[in-house]
């Protein structure tokens, strides 16, 4: 398995004025969402990525971060791009000049070289997303700018009610998410495999699904 460097850092300034995110308190204590951090963490310390970079989605409440530090990641592997008015927040709690005051697609598009043992597209928002986040762009570009180890994990969290497509059968974006990332997976050199794990949370609101990345060119 190939582990790649840690990215190289640069004093970022912060942005005076950033979106203001959607994030609530109680999702950090949701005995769901911490299952699903749990999760992530045992499939790391399974497939031994622990040096591995790894970028997330997070929360003020790190939760994500505090579970992959339980099985030996080092916080300093761990990358936080947040373009959300709780950048300085999450940024005081994690002050080793790895959290971005960006978006999640700008993160990938412009630090192309690094590879990633671990990528948690934790967006908690529909999968045709929004102005401030666009899921289906940054999972393809994901897989076009090759961000993956030999072996690595893909976690995603979308909202499978979609209020702008009241017509649509509520499962139909997990079709289409699983077909995003195989297809994507596929055109460049990969293979996805669900590993079983996909799971409704939250009321049955929000759907979570964690895949296996393996590099086959």
């Amino acid at each position: 398995m190939s582990v790649s460097q840690p990215i190289k850092t640069t004093k970022i300034k912060s942005p005076k004025k950033l979106p203001k995110d959607t994030y609530k308190e109680s999702e950090s204590t949701n005995p769901e969402k911490k299952e699903i951090n749990k999760l992530l963490a045992k499939y790391v310390d399974k497939f031994g990525l622990q040096e591995t970079p790894m970028v997330l989605l997070e929360s003020p409440a790190l939760a994500t971060t505090k579970e992959l530090i339980k099985v030996g990641v080092s916080k300093y592997k761990i990358f936080i791009p947040n373009h959300t008015d709780s950048y300085n927040l999450i940024k005081t709690k994690h002050p080793i000049q790895n959290v971005f005051p960006m978006t999640f697609g700008k993160f990938i598009s412009e630090n192309i070289t690094t590879k990633h043992g671990l990528v948690f597209a934790d967006y908690c928002g529909t999968l045709d997303g929004n102005s401030q986040f666009k899921p289906i762009e940054d999972l393809k570009e994901i897989f076009k700018h090759k961000r993956f180890n030999e072996i690595s994990l893909l976690g995603v969290t979308i909202a499978k009610r979609n209020a702008n497509k009241p017509n649509k059968y509520v499962n139909n974006d997990i079709s289409r998410l699983n077909n995003i990332v195989g297809q994507s997976a596929y055109d460049h050199g990969y293979t996805a495999i669900d590993l079983g794990e996909g799971r409704s949370y939250h009321r049955g609101s929000m759907y979570f699904a964690l895949y296996l990345i393996e590099k086959t060119d």
